[in-house]
């Protein structure tokens, strides 16, 4: 079964995985920062939960299809270099002097919201309208795509 945020043992092993993140990780892809990665990560949770709402559609419409979805988030691996959404995007939006221990706690505590949230979730911009299971397996897998970008 593939790993999915909304079951106890990815939910921890994502957890303990971002805890264990240290200045001894060194990034192997990208221009992020560590803080600017938990930060993006964390614009992706309040996207879901709602607290930065965003109307717009980006990317491909492949992506918000049926098959589109089950490829990008079941099937195809993640390699460096795919696109970002608009509002995740701490490059063109300026989001820099973010402070690691700030960022950790941010992204924990949304990620306990998510876990712990009942209601709808949120359209993706990339990926349009999602059910729970699906978004559980992409904020999984963005989290996964992330830590193993600084060997963590």
């Amino acid at each position: 079964m593939a790993s999915n945020i909304f079951t106890s043992n990815d939910f921890d092993n994502i957890c303990h995985r971002i805890d264990k993140l240290s200045a001894e990780n060194t990034r192997r892809w990208g221009t992020m920062s560590q803080a600017q990665m938990m930060a993006h990560c964390s614009i992706q949770l309040e996207l879901a939960l709602d607290a930065k709402k965003t109307n717009k559609l980006e990317g491909h419409g492949i992506m918000r299809t049926n098959l589109g979805r089950y490829l990008a988030l079941y099937v195809l691996p993640w390699v460096p270099g795919l696109p970002t959404p608009e509002k995740m995007n701490t490059s063109k939006n300026d989001l820099n002097g973010f402070i690691l221990e700030e960022e950790r706690k941010r992204l924990l505590h949304l990620l306990e919201n998510l876990k712990s949230c009942s209601g709808e979730l949120n359209a993706h911009p990339f990926f349009g309208s999602l059910n729970r299971k699906d978004w559980g397996r992409l904020v999984w897998k963005h989290l996964d795509y992330h830590l193993r970008q600084f060997s963590a």
